[in-house]
């Protein structure tokens, strides 16, 4: 899965992006991207985005769960994958 993610981050660089707050201004924000020759920042990134999570649960309780751990903005990617399997025996992407 995560040689997936990774090449989608290639083909749509805009997943890999994080949010960062100014030092000048707290308010202020901005966006980076950092890349690399080698595979080392993507394998990283794979690693700090993909969510895989243990417990069953259904779908409207998970994206429940993911909506109160998106406040904070500072430091964040802009995009994180998770994973988890649903009360009917299939598996979420969120």
């Amino acid at each position: 899965m995560s040689n997936a993610w990774i090449r989608l981050r290639y083909y749509a660089p805009l997943i890999a992006l994080r949010t960062q707050a100014s030092a000048e201004n707290e308010n202020d924000f901005f966006m980076s991207y950092e890349s690399s020759k080698t595979s080392d920042v993507a394998a990283k990134w794979a690693g700090d985005t993909l969510k895989w999570e243990q417990e069953e649960k259904t779908l409207d309780v998970r994206d429940l769960d993911l909506k109160e751990r998106w406040w904070g903005t500072d430091g964040q990617y802009n995009m994180e994958m998770h994973i988890g399997p649903g009360t009917d025996g299939r598996l979420h992407f969120m």
